[in-house]
């Protein structure tokens, strides 16, 4: 996504033309969490998992507290303007339940880094499991026809 955003490709950028595209924020934080949790499985080094996963937390909560407060806090662009006209609030922002989604697994990556216990992994159970769920009914809302949910 983030070499389809720098090249121009509206192809890799966006699945449907009816549908809005991935911003860069959030191909970014895929892009970390997924580093994050291939350091987690090879163990080494930790500090680099958690920076990782508390980078795309950060981002998360950041833009999350943008929806609640109303406010600009200029991470939308950081990457590059948005050139692709959509009907979002904000250009070049994700979606609220993305953020939320990133702050989650940031949050879980971070953890799963540090040292296990039960408590631990039965919070880190849940907190894939509400990701889990909230991917299920977005891919529902998207089969069923509903471009709302990606908004």
């Amino acid at each position: 996504m983030l070499i389809g955003w720098f090249t121009h490709n509206l192809v890799m950028v966006q699945l449907l033309a009816q549908l809005p595209p991935m911003t860069r924020n959030a191909a970014a934080c895929f892009l970390l969490c997924g580093l994050a949790l291939l350091i987690v499985i090879h163990g080494r080094p930790r500090w680099l998992a958690i920076g990782l996963a508390g980078i795309a937390g950060g981002v998360g909560l950041l833009t999350f507290a943008e929806y609640v407060f109303h406010v600009n806090a200029g991470i939308d662009e950081l990457l590059g303007p948005s050139y692709i006209g959509f009907k979002q609030s904000s250009p070049g922002r994700m979606a609220p339940v993305s953020a939320v989604c990133f702050a989650v697994v940031g949050i879980t990556l971070g953890m799963a880094a540090r040292s296990q216990s039960k408590r631990t992994a039965l919070v880190m159970g849940l907190n894939g499991s509400i990701v889990a769920a909230v991917g299920i009914a977005t891919s529902l809302a998207f089969a069923l026809g509903s471009s709302d949910a990606f908004a």
